[in-house]
């Protein structure tokens, strides 16, 4: 094997092919919306004072752990699913899963509670 025939072979295996784009600019759309909803749902708690009830202090709470979420689980799972390659090290190996995990039960534990009628 030449080396012109090895450096086709690693730009091959390099470059995301066209799934893989799309599933990038998918992720991408996400992070974004992700991002500007959760931002906008604590400024608004946050800034209006009459909106600072239990419940929306609770909504904020699962606002900020979606925010973290997204910031620290989106982005290596995106290079994780592209390059088919864990490059993070065996610490964020298991902070991301337990990240994605403890965010997944904090959604379904909110769901679960009963709502208190007046």
């Amino acid at each position: 094997m030449t080396m012109d025939e090895c450096r086709d072979q690693i730009k091959e295996y390099i470059q995301p092919r066209i799934y893989e784009w799309t599933m990038i600019v998918i992720y991408s759309v996400i992070f974004v919306v992700g991002l500007l909803g959760n931002g906008l749902v604590c400024f608004v708690v946050f800034r209006n004072s009459n909106m600072r009830t239990v419940v929306n202090i609770f909504i904020v709470n699962l606002a900020v752990a979606d925010f973290l979420v997204l910031l620290v689980c989106l982005p290596p799972s995106v290079l994780a699913d592209t390059t088919e390659t864990w490059w993070l090290g065996s610490v964020m190996c298991k902070i991301v899963p337990f990240l994605q995990v403890s965010g997944l039960h904090i959604m379904l534990f909110k769901k679960l509670l009963p709502t208190r009628s007046k």
